[in-house]
C-alpha cells in the first residue's frame, strides 16, 4: 500500500482539526493566562477583549479556559490598541500595546467588594474576525427550543431544509464540527436534532473554508463550515442529555437519551430515542451534501423501492398529525485520535420502524377524445423496516498532505402491506431488501509545485425485491445487482493568480436485472454497462474581487466523444455584496431499469416498459445569482434565476385503462425547458429582539409526453411565498407567526386539453408567555386552507398547549397535541395530465407528560 512505502507521508500523517478557525486567517493576537493575584488560582471564563485605541472599535474578543489561558485573535493589523480582561468579583485590567507581542502574557487580577444591585450585562451577539463570524447562541436560542437546528434557523444566510440539509448563502455547508472536529460527516442531523441549545456556547460561520488542509492555498471554497462551540462546563467530561415523555390517547411514549464526550483526542455522540407518536427518525440518518467537501460522500445514500404497495404516500403536514407508527434509532458515532497526525471514526446506526397509515384517493387520468379515466380506493397500510449501518474512515489531515480511506455499509429488511378497496378489491406485500457496500480512497500531496490528487468511490449495490398480488395471484420478482465506480487523478498547479487543473480518469457502471411477472409471462434476463473515460482540463482566474473558472471536460462515452464545458464568474463589488454567472452543459443516460423492454410491475396496477438501447439526454443550465449578507447587521438578501434548456432522448408515453396504467419509454427526442426566480430576505433585529423573513419563488417549466396516443404539450407554473416574522415583546412574551401561500398552474399547449390552477394557503402562530421565572406556556395554532379539484375549499385547524416548569436540574412539561383536529386532513394536487384528491386518517389528540434534564 502507499501508506506503507511512502514513510515521509507517514512521517506528516496528519489530524489536528480546526480547533479555531481564526488561525486559518489572521496572524496578530495575543495570548496568556489569567490568574487571581491574591490566591494565585487560574480564572475561568474572564472576558478578554482587544481594542483599537484610536476608534475604541472591538478587534476580538474571547473568554478564558478553565486553567486561565486564553488567546484572542485580530482580523486587522492595528498600530496600537489595548487589551481589556475582566470578571466579576475582580477590578478590570487594561493595557495598552503599540504592536502585537509575542510573547505569552500573565494578566493579574486583584478581588474588589461590590454591591451588587440591578446590573444589566450586554455582549455582543456577532462578532467577525476576518471569514469567521461568531454568534452568541444565547441571543438566539429560546427557551421552547428543543435542539441547536431550531436555533440555527433564526441566523440570517443560514437555513435549514425539512430533510436536515444546512445552506450558508444558499449553498449547501462543506461540514458541521463540534469543537473544531468533524465527527459526523455528512450525517450531521444526528447533532442539529439532538444537541439541546443550552449545551452550545458559540454557533461559528468559517467563510470560504476548504476542510482539507492541503488544499486551503490552492483551491479555495465558496462553501462554509458551521462549528458548533460546546459550553466549557460541558468539555471533557460525560454528559447525559434525555427528554422522556409517556402520555395516553392511547399510551404513548417519546424518549430520548444523549450521551457524549468531547475533548481533544477523543470525541463520541451517542442517541437512543424511541417513540410512537409519528415522530420520523429516519431523517436524522440521512446523507446531506456537503458542498465541496465530496471527496468522502457515498455515490448514493438512498433506499431505491423497484416495487411499491400502495398507500405510503404522506400529506405535506407534520408526521406527528398524520403517521402512526412505533420506531427506534441508536446512533454510536466516536472519533480516536490515533496518532501525531491521524485519526479514525466509527459510527454505528440502527433503525427500527414500523408505520402504519390509512387514505382514500381519487384519481382522474385526462383522456383526448373520451371520458377521463376515473378510479377511487381506501388504503390501508403498514409496513416495518430494519436497518443497520456501519461507517468506518481513516483520516490524515494536515498542511503536507491527506490520506483518506472510508468503508460504509448498510443493509435494509423491509415488509411493507397494503389493503385496496373502492374500484378494485386488492391485497399487496412488498418485501424489499437492500445491500450496499462502498468504499472511498483519497490521497492528496504536493510534489514539488504541483499537487496530485488520487480519488476512487466504489459501491457495490444489490436489490433482490418482490410484490405479491396476494388477491389475483400476482407476483413480481426482480433482481437487481450494480457495481459503481468512479475513479479520478489530477494536477494542481498555482502561478500567481492563476490556477490550472488537469483531471483524468474512468468512471464505470454495470448493472444486472432479472425480473419474473407470474401471470403476463413476462421474464427478464438482462445485463448493461456504460465506461466513461474522460479528461477534464480547467484554468481559475482569482483577485480579491474576482474568481473565473473555465472548465472544458472531454468524454469518451460508450465510444461516443462528448464535450461538456461549464463556465463560473463570481464577482464581489464590496465586503458584503457577490455576484455569481454560470453555465453548465452535460448529458445523462437511461440505465437498465429504462432499457428493459419487458412488463414489470411497480405496484398492483402500474407497469412500465423500457426501450432496449441507451438513450441520450443533454442539459445546459444558466445561471444568475446575487447576494448581499451582512452579519454583523443580521441581514441577508439572496436573489437568482435560472434557466435550464434540455434535449431529451426519450419520451414517456402514458396508457391507460380501467385498471392498469403502462409507462413505456420511447426513442423519441424532445425539448423542454424550466425558468425559475428565487428571492429571499431576512433581517434580525437586535433590540426587541426581531426577526423579519420573506422566501419567495416563482417556476415555469415547458415539457410532454404522449397520452392514450396522443402527443400533448403543457406547461406549469408554480409560485410560492412565504412571509414570517418573529418577535420578543416582552421579558414573557414572543411571537412566531409564518404565513405560506402557494399557487399552482398546469395547462396544455396542443393535443389533449387541460387547465388547472389551485392554490393553498397555511398560516401558523406560535405564542410563547412567561409567567413567572420557572413558569413557561406556549400554544401553536396551524392552519390548512386547501383547495380541492372541484374548486371547493377545506380548512383544518390544529392546535398545540405546551406548559413547563423548572425542577432542579431539568424541565417538568406537560403537553396536549392534535386538539381541535376533524380525524381527518384532504388536499389535492395534479402532476402532468393527471389529478388526485386524497384524505388521510389523522392521530387523534393526546396527552404527555415529560421531563427534560441534563447531567
Amino acid at each position: 500500500m502507499l501508506v506503507q512505502n511512502n514513510r515521509k507521508v507517514i512521517r506528516v500523517l496528519l489530524v489536528v482539526m480546526f480547533l479555531s478557525a481564526g488561525r486559518l486567517f489572521c496572524q496578530d493576537q495575543v495570548r496568556g493566562v489569567i490568574i487571581s493575584k491574591e490566591e494565585g488560582t487560574a480564572i475561568s471564563n474572564a472576558r478578554v477583549c482587544i481594542y483599537d485605541a484610536e476608534s475604541k472599535g472591538i478587534l476580538g474578543y474571547t473568554f478564558s479556559l478553565k486553567d486561565g489561558s486564553f488567546v484572542v485573535k485580530s482580523g486587522n493589523s492595528k498600530e496600537s490598541f489595548y487589551l481589556e480582561v475582566s470578571s466579576m468579583g475582580f477590578t478590570k485590567f487594561r493595557k495598552k500595546f503599540d504592536s502585537f507581542p509575542g510573547e505569552s502574557q500573565r494578566v493579574e487580577l486583584e478581588r474588589a467588594d461590590f454591591e451588587l444591585k440591578e446590573v444589566t450585562v450586554t455582549a455582543p451577539k456577532v462578532t467577525q474576525t476576518g471569514d469567521t463570524i461568531n454568534f452568541i447562541t444565547s441571543g438566539f436560542a429560546k427557551e421552547q427550543d428543543r435542539s441547536i437546528g431550531e436555533v440555527l434557523k433564526r441566523i440570517p444566510g443560514i437555513d435549514v431544509s425539512k430533510s436536515g440539509q444546512v445552506t450558508y448563502k444558499e449553498k449547501p455547508i462543506n461540514a458541521l464540527y463540534i469543537d473544531g472536529k468533524n465527527l459526523l460527516d455528512e450525517q450531521y442531523g444526528i447533532a442539529t436534532q439532538n444537541i439541546k441549545p443550552d449545551l452550545i456556547s458559540m454557533i461559528q460561520i468559517f467563510e470560504n473554508h476548504q476542510p482539507i488542509k492541503v488544499l486551503q492555498k490552492i483551491t479555495p471554497s465558496e462553501n462554509a463550515v458551521i462549528n458548533l462551540k460546546l459550553d466549557p462546563k460541558v468539555k471533557a467530561k460525560w454528559i447525559a442529555s434525555a427528554d422522556l415523555r409517556v402520555g395516553v390517547a392511547p399510551a404513548l411514549w417519546d424518549s430520548r437519551l444523549l450521551l457524549f464526550q468531547f475533548n481533544k483526542n477523543f470525541q463520541s455522540m451517542n442517541v437512543i430515542k424511541s417513540n410512537n407518536v409519528g415522530k420520523d427518525v429516519r431523517g436524522e440518518f440521512r446523507h446531506q451534501n456537503l458542498g465541496a467537501a465530496a471527496e468522502s460522500q457515498l455515490i448514493s445514500a438512498e433506499d431505491q423501492n423497484l416495487v411499491n404497495v400502495t398507500g405510503i404516500a404522506s400529506p405535506p403536514i407534520e408526521e406527528q398529525r398524520n403517521m402512526f407508527n412505533q420506531s427506534c434509532l441508536i446512533s454510536s458515532n466516536s472519533l480516536f485520535s490515533l496518532g501525531k497526525n491521524l485519526e479514525g471514526v466509527v459510527k454505528l446506526n440502527y433503525i427500527y420502524d414500523f408505520q402504519e397509515r390509512e387514505q382514500n384517493q381519487r384519481v382522474e387520468y385526462i383522456i383526448d377524445g373520451a371520458d377521463n379515466i376515473v378510479i377511487d380506493e381506501n388504503n390501508s397500510y403498514k409496513g416495518f423496516m430494519n436497518s443497520p449501518e456501519i461507517d468506518i474512515v481513516l483520516k490524515s489531515n494536515t498542511p503536507g498532505s491527506f490520506i483518506q480511506n472510508r468503508i460504509n455499509g448498510k443493509m435494509r429488511f423491509s415488509n411493507n402491506f397494503a389493503s385496496t378497496g373502492g374500484t378494485s378489491i386488492i391485497e399487496q406485500r412488498a418485501r424489499l431488501r437492500q445491500y450496499d457496500l462502498s468504499e472511498i480512497f483519497t490521497f492528496i500531496q504536493p510534489l514539488k509545485k504541483t499537487l496530485l490528487r488520487v480519488n476512487s468511490n466504489t459501491q457495490l449495490r444489490s436489490l433482490p425485491q418482490a410484490l405479491t398480488i396476494t388477491s389475483d395471484a400476482i407476483e413480481q420478482s426482480i433482481s437487481y445487482f450494480q457495481v459503481q465506480s468512479n475513479n479520478t487523478a489530477g494536477l494542481t498547479r498555482s502561478f500567481a493568480k492563476l490556477a490550472t487543473e488537469i483531471n483524468g480518469g474512468v468512471n464505470i457502471t454495470y448493472q444486472k436485472m432479472k425480473s419474473n411477472l407470474t401471470g403476463f409471462n413476462e421474464t427478464n434476463n438482462f445485463e448493461w454497462s456504460f465506461t466513461e473515460l474522460f479528461v477534464a482540463p480547467s484554468v481559475r482566474y482569482e483577485t480579491d474581487a474576482v474568481r473565473l473558472t473555465v472548465a472544458v471536460p472531454l468524454k469518451l462515452q460508450n465510444s461516443k466523444f462528448r464535450f461538456t464545458p461549464n463556465v463560473a464568474l463570481r464577482y464581489k463589488f464590496s465586503p458584503f455584496w457577490e455576484g455569481w454567472l454560470s453555465y453548465s452543459f452535460n448529458t445523462t443516460h437511461t440505465d437498465i431499469s429504462d432499457m428493459n423492454n419487458s412488463s414489470v410491475l411497480l405496484d398492483y396496477r402500474s407497469i412500465s416498459k423500457g426501450y432496449n438501447e441507451m438513450l441520450e439526454s443533454r442539459y445546459s443550465v444558466i445561471s444568475l445569482r446575487g447576494i448581499y449578507n451582512n452579519p454583523l447587521k443580521l441581514f441577508n438578501l439572496f436573489g437568482s434565476i435560472n434557466y435550464n434548456y434540455n434535449q431529451n432522448g426519450y419520451t414517456v408515453s402514458m396508457i391507460y385503462s380501467d385498471f392498469y396504467n403502462t409507462r413505456i419509454i420511447l426513442p423519441d427526442e424532445r425539448a423542454s425547458s424550466g425558468l425559475s426566480f428565487t428571492f429571499d430576505a431576512a433581517k434580525s433585529f437586535f433590540d426587541m429582539p426581531l426577526l423579519l423573513d420573506l422566501k419567495t419563488s416563482y417556476f415555469i417549466s415547458g415539457n410532454s409526453l404522449v397520452q392514450q396516443g396522443v402527443d400533448t404539450r403543457f406547461k406549469t407554473h408554480s409560485w410560492s411565498i412565504i412571509p414570517r416574522i418573529e418577535v420578543t415583546l416582552s421579558n414573557s412574551l414572543s411571537v412566531d407567526f409564518n404565513l405560506q401561500i402557494s399557487v399552482l398552474k398546469r395547462t396544455s399547449d396542443s393535443g389533449t386539453f387541460s387547465s388547472s390552477i389551485r392554490s393553498d394557503y397555511n398560516p401558523n402562530l406560535l405564542v410563547n408567555y412567561k409567567i413567572k421565572e420557572k413558569f413557561n406556556y406556549q400554544i401553536k395554532f396551524d392552519y390548512y386552507l386547501n383547495e380541492m379539484t372541484d374548486g371547493n375549499r377545506k380548512g383544518f385547524l390544529f392546535t398545540d398547549l405546551r406548559g413547563s416548569y423548572k425542577l432542579g436540574q431539568g424541565e417538568l412539561y406537560v403537553e396536549w397535541m392534535n386538539i381541535f383536529n376533524k380525524q381527518e386532513y384532504k388536499y389535492s394536487y395534479f402532476s402532468e395530465m393527471t389529478t388526485v384528491d386524497r384524505q388521510f386518517k389523522l392521530r387523534p389528540w393526546n396527552l404527555m407528560l415529560g421531563y427534560s434534564f441534563t447531567l
